[in-house]
């Protein structure tokens, strides 16, 4: 009874989400190899991400990243119909004149940041951005909250390493 109505109580079965739960694959260029991005869109991967890190044995000159992002726009996921993965620029404390020229360049669909750049400097392109975050303690994972804006559209939670 409800509050004491003849009314017996309904039981409620728990909603059922329709969507299947699946975490968020990013393939970051390995090498620079065309076939690298083709086997990742095959496989499923939601990013396609080109390393602009210069000191990073994946990372990607403009031409490289031009041929990666062409392979991930134009390969087709059967069994993904219409989806294409976002193409991802990764930078690591750029220069903001290497940031503004892989926009210019390459237009990928989202930046990714993954060193100490500030809020500002995340928002200074006017791009949508994922911004990489190394959990070292709380005051960092408090410092995930200052990047929610209209622009960053997700966060990549990493494990902090000692230099």
């Amino acid at each position: 009874m409800i509050d004491g109505s003849c009314h017996p109580e309904k039981k409620r079965e728990p909603r059922k989400s329709t969507r299947p739960v699946r975490d968020t694959l990013e393939l970051v260029s390995t090498r620079g190899r065309r076939a690298d991005a083709r086997h990742a869109v095959l496989a499923g991967a939601d990013l396609v991400g080109l390393n602009f890190h210069p000191y990073s044995v994946r990372a990607v000159d403009f031409s490289t990243a031009n041929c990666i992002a062409n392979v991930a726009r134009t390969t087709h996921n059967p069994r993904r119909r219409g989806f294409k993965p976002a193409v991802v620029a990764v930078f690591v404390n750029p220069p903001s004149e290497l940031v503004e020229a892989v926009v210019d360049e390459v237009s990928p669909d989202l930046l990714q940041f993954h060193g100490d750049e500030t809020v500002e400097d995340c928002l200074r392109y006017n791009h949508p951005f994922i911004k990489g975050v190394r959990l070292a303690d709380h005051a960092s994972v408090d410092s995930i909250a200052d990047y929610i804006t209209p622009l960053s559209k997700t966060f990549l939670v990493d494990a902090h390493s000692a230099k």
